[in-house]
């Protein structure tokens, strides 16, 4: 069946990005470079997380939200992507035969145009969700901000086929976002949902085309 969700995520990802290309900028022709990650990911860089202008460096991560967040970057130094989005509604459901929660998404990649996305929250009693503290319930309606890091992960894209065997986490996501076909194009990657987003800025509209299995943080309202 997994099989079956992989062809089916194949074709509609051809769909997605001839139809991505021909709209984009009001039918004006995009440049190749435009869909390439390293185009965006400057631009998403220096605009992530709206902060009070008046917040010095070492007060970043602690300040409150005063706009939606948005954009999608990689961190050299800690080996890591980061998209941050809004979570429009949650669902139970089936992940390839093992009892899960999942959520839609919006995000943006400039702060105007909004894309669609889902994620897996949950996958049997493993919760993608990193608070270790007071448990933060994931909720419609919340800014998050979601990651993956480690030595599987590039510039360009995430090799799940390198998970360590004793990382839980890596495991679980490689387990959903396994299977998926190789690609010339993203550098002999897989096209999973995760190299989708990074190489292209989309992701499948419809979960069962694919989910992104990244950490989850949920960023507190201000």
């Amino acid at each position: 069946m997994k099989y079956f969700y992989t062809i089916l995520f194949t074709t509609t990802l051809v769909v997605l990005q001839l139809v991505g290309a021909g709209t984009m900028e009001d039918s004006t022709e995009v440049p190749r470079e435009s869909v390439r990650s390293a185009s965006y990911r400057e631009e998403t860089r220096k605009a992530a997380i709206l902060l009070p202008a008046d917040l010095g460096p070492d007060e970043v991560r602690d300040a409150e939200i005063t706009e939606k967040p948005y954009g999608l970057e990689y961190n050299t130094d800690e080996n890591s992507w980061t998209l941050y989005a809004t979570v429009l509604q949650l669902k139970n459901t089936s992940v390839y035969g093992r009892p899960g929660e999942i959520a839609q998404i919006e995000y943006s990649l400039d702060g105007e145009r909004p894309r669609y996305a889902w994620i897996v929250v949950k996958i049997d009693d493993y919760s993608f969700s990193d608070d270790t503290g007071a448990v933060t319930a994931i909720d419609s309606g919340q800014n998050i901000k979601l990651y993956v890091s480690g030595a599987y992960v590039s510039p360009n894209g995430v090799d799940w086929e390198k998970c360590p065997k004793n990382d839980t986490y890596c495991m679980n996501a490689g387990f959903i976002e396994g299977g998926f076909p190789q690609s010339e194009d993203y550098d002999g990657l897989t096209l999973c949902p995760s190299n989708t987003i990074i190489r292209s800025g989309f992701a499948p509209g419809n979960w069962i085309n694919g989910m992104l299995a990244w950490k989850i943080r949920v960023i507190p309202n201000s």
